[in-house]
């Protein structure tokens, strides 16, 4: 049976995601070869199979004033990456989105000459919205490029980058997900479930979970009988503990996929950090309020390069505000609990946030009704096929 050695390099929760669920569509499509994963990866890429080379978490740092603290170690990671790169002589390296380390590392590799392997990035940087001149930066780097978004391969392309628009795979299951909340229906009096995300990183969870908690104490008054959801990531679990240890609202802590989906369905609305969570959340039409916020010289800097006036995928396909996005200085209690109560109070406000972002998210998903993981998998065959004949 022949073997394939893939090195796979996942930097935070979204990338671990989308990194196991590449790995088992290639398992499906390669059934008569034997597969071995090395690299960088969390607790989903684990159980395909992979044996992490140290600790994914390491690498979830984001923003300029944040990653200052981490410089020394994160530059010893990538050079330890790249000798464990060199060293598997892999037949394909794919990087999964963390563009601050993973085009480090493919840089550094290209420099040193040391394997002659396609190199795949998937999840293009935002060029639309930060940067336009990254394009050619990754033009540079990359011999092929795979997109999540529809309106991103013009960007690449015109830099000479292969690239091929997969979808979001996170959008595999939308009608399913969307199909099985419960039938709307108002509230009863005094009582709200809200399902808390406050990130997949250490520093995203400090900076934000006093503030949910400050918007909480807001509208306990009006709802007496609230109880909370908090999603977070096994990783996270003792600090989420830690930081919510005196909350006085009942609630629970839903770890994995599962747990994670079905605090959606039991949730009226959410408090939710930016990202790719606010896809999954929206799938399953909860409707939510999205919040972040960075150190402040890291917003002064993204501020001045900034293309798009909203941060939340949605928002930006739809080209205004479907979700409120509550950002940097917005990003406090005060703002955040009128937000919730606008949806707490209102069942037309809730079901039209539920409508707009379900009719935005289709245009997300992988073209022709197909898998994005599958999409992303066949990619991944056909370049290993070209370069193994």
């Amino acid at each position: 049976m022949k073997t394939l050695r893939l090195f796979m390099i996942a930097g935070e929760a979204s990338g671990d995601q989308l990194g196991a669920t590449l790995m088992a569509s290639l398992k499906k499509q390669l059934v008569s070869t034997t597969l071995e994963f090395h690299g960088i990866g969390g607790s989903m890429m684990s159980q395909q199979g992979m044996s992490t080379l140290f600790p994914m978490q390491e690498l979830s740092v984001m923003g300029f004033a944040e990653v200052l603290p981490h410089i020394f170690r994160l530059r010893r990671r990538i050079r330890e990456t790249v000798s464990a790169i060199e060293k598997a002589q892999p037949d394909i390296v794919i990087t999964i989105d963390s563009p601050g380390f993973t085009f480090r590392v493919v840089r550094a590799l290209r420099q040193r000459k040391k394997i002659a392997c396609p190199i795949v990035h998937y999840v293009a940087p935002t060029v639309w919205a930060y940067k336009p001149e990254r394009a050619a930066k990754t033009a540079s780097l990359f011999d092929h490029l795979m997109v999540l978004l529809p309106f991103e391969p013009p960007y690449f392309l015109k830099e000479g980058l292969a690239t091929t628009f997969i979808g979001h795979p996170v959008l595999d299951d939308l009608d399913e997900a969307f199909r099985k909340r419960p039938f709307a229906t108002p509230l009863q009096s005094g009582e709200a479930v809200v399902c808390l995300m406050a990130g997949s990183r250490a520093g995203e969870i400090r900076r934000l979970l006093p503030i949910y908690k400050k918007a909480l104490e807001i509208i306990a008054p009006k709802y007496p009988k609230l109880s909370l959801r908090i999603v977070t990531t096994p990783e996270n679990e003792s600090l989420i503990l830690k930081l919510t240890q005196n909350w006085p609202w009942p609630g629970e802590i839903a770890l994995g996929s599962i747990a994670r989906y079905e605090a959606f369905y039991e949730s009226d609305v959410a408090l939710c950090k930016s990202g790719t969570v606010t896809l999954e959340a929206a799938k399953t039409g909860l409707p939510m309020v999205v919040a972040y916020r960075v150190h402040p010289l890291s917003a002064m800097i993204i501020k001045r390069h900034l293309k798009t006036k909203f941060f939340n995928l949605i928002n930006i396909l739809k080209g205004e505000k479907v979700i409120h996005e509550c950002i940097q200085e917005h990003c406090n209690a005060a703002e955040l609990a009128e937000q919730l109560l606008i949806l707490l109070e209102s069942h037309h406000e809730r079901e039209k946030q539920k409508k707009n972002a379900y009719d935005m998210l289709r245009a997300m998903r992988a073209p022709g009704g197909a898998s994005a993981s599958d999409l992303a998998a066949q990619t991944v065959v056909g370049l290993l096929q070209n370069h193994t004949v």
